[in-house]
């Protein structure tokens, strides 16, 4: 793996990412790194991987979704 390093970082951001990092039991340099990944694009071939994990777990488990289930099921969390 590469090492990179940060200069100029502004402190309540580094504080910020120091609590966020706490509250999700990461190292701040875990939290970075996740929220890195978070931001970039994902590859298409990443995506079409996760929908066949998805697809064969709802099949293992049982259950039914449907496009519209779940953004029904966004939705009402919403309000």
């Amino acid at each position: 793996m590469a090492n990179l390093t940060l200069k100029g970082v502004p402190a309540p951001l580094v504080a910020e990412l120091k609590k966020l990092a706490a509250m999700h039991r990461r190292s701040l340099n875990g939290e970075v790194i996740f929220r890195l990944e978070q931001s970039l694009p994902r590859d298409a071939a990443d995506g079409r991987r996760l929908v066949r994990e998805a697809d064969k777990l709802r099949r293992k488990i049982g259950v039914r979704t449907t496009v519209e289930s779940i953004l029904s099921a966004r939705d009402q969390e919403r309000r």
